[in-house]
């Protein structure tokens, strides 16, 4: 139940973000930063893993179970309400360096390779003045 509270008002917390942006002209791209012990698509590196052993007794369950909640949740938001939302979970998906200083922060490296998945996202949209995509005209 407890939960259940909590990505119920992690969705109200985005809702008033995004319709904050809207009455002023703009939008909010939202995603879910990958994190060391959610990491599903990357080969760790020995550093990696190791953090990953290190940190799993403490967030295994609020960086597995809960996260993936709030992922499913999130991703319905777009057709349902137009929020912009990109899952990008799988971004170091063949990515060889290490990416991650310890569960969630990255190395520059890793922000090298998120920031160009994100451009990618975003420059359609800013370049063509296009709506991002599952939002409506409002």
């Amino acid at each position: 139940e407890e939960v259940s509270r909590w990505l119920h008002e992690y969705e109200l917390t985005v809702r008033r973000f995004d319709a904050s942006a809207r009455i002023s002209g703009a939008r909010i791209l939202f995603t879910m930063q990958p994190e060391i012990e959610a990491e599903r698509h990357k080969q760790l590196t020995p550093d990696e893993a190791a953090i990953q052993r290190y940190y799993r007794p403490r967030y295994q369950t609020l960086h597995t179970v809960y996260r993936d909640q709030l992922v499913t949740r999130m991703r319905e938001l777009p057709a349902r309400d137009g929020i912009w939302f990109e899952d990008v979970s799988d971004v170091f998906q063949g990515e060889p360096a290490k990416v991650y200083l310890d569960y969630t922060h990255l190395t520059g490296r890793g922000a090298y390779v998120m920031a160009r998945r994100l451009a990618r996202v975003v420059a359609p949209v800013i370049l063509r003045s296009q709506n991002p995509p599952g939002s409506a005209e409002r």
